[in-house]
């Protein structure tokens, strides 16, 4: 139950903050973010992906009308935030760098498709730009999902 409490509360924060757009915190993921940390919530890492791909699902018919497009992404991210929490130690701090290195991760990746199908052009400024809107935000956002979850309480399959 809490897991569905979370993904919704992220999905009313996107609607809020995609409503009001305000300049130094555009373009948040509090939806990515939420999945992040629900990883903490499976043993297995099957219905984690499944997680993921299901709410990029609900993200893509919700938010942009790309069916698809954001479900590969949402689980591409949630594998690399996998592999990274695999590598780190279960402390906050290193939450937040796996959070920063993933959404980094989600940010390139998204940028590349978009490039790479003609959407747009390459430009350093504009990715900057949309990578650090939101930056603070989202790690803020994530340190407190990571305090309401508690991760260190469950266990990760290595």
């Amino acid at each position: 139950m809490k897991l569905i409490l979370i993904v919704i509360v992220s999905f009313f924060l996107e609607a809020t903050f995609s409503i009001y757009e305000i300049p130094f915190l555009g373009y948040s993921l509090f939806t990515l973010v939420a999945i992040l940390l629900c990883r903490y919530y499976w043993e297995q890492e099957k219905q984690y992906y499944i997680f993921c791909f299901c709410i990029g699902l609900l993200y893509d018919v919700a938010w942009t009308n790309t069916l698809l497009f954001h479900s590969c992404l949402f689980l591409a991210t949630g594998f690399c935030f996998q592999k990274l929490i695999l590598i780190f130690s279960e402390r906050w701090y290193s939450f937040i760098l796996t959070l920063i290195l993933s959404l980094f991760f989600y940010r390139v990746l998204s940028y590349g498709v978009l490039i790479l199908v003609g959407y747009k052009n390459w430009n350093w400024t504009l990715f900057l730009q949309v990578f650090f809107s939101s930056f603070l935000l989202n790690i803020i956002y994530g340190w407190i999902l990571y305090g309401i979850i508690k991760p260190h309480k469950y266990v990760l399959n290595k």
